[in-house]
């Protein structure tokens, strides 16, 4: 949390016993991890343009 704290970056909490509340980016990560299929990428570029590409394939 100290480096979140440093970089500027608020944490999003939810509600206590609110599952609903964190729904949106549940499934977001659950798709995200689907998509990528644990696949290693030597570096962030690598891995931003597989997202590119695969995001522009499906439109």
């Amino acid at each position: 949390m100290k480096q979140l704290k440093e970089m500027g970056i608020r944490q999003s909490m939810s509600r206590r016993g609110s599952c609903l509340d964190n729904a949106p980016m549940e499934s977001f990560f659950g798709h995200m991890k689907d998509e990528l299929d644990y696949k290693c990428y030597k570096t962030y570029v690598y891995l931003k343009i597989h997202m590119f590409f695969n995001s522009s394939v499906r439109k």
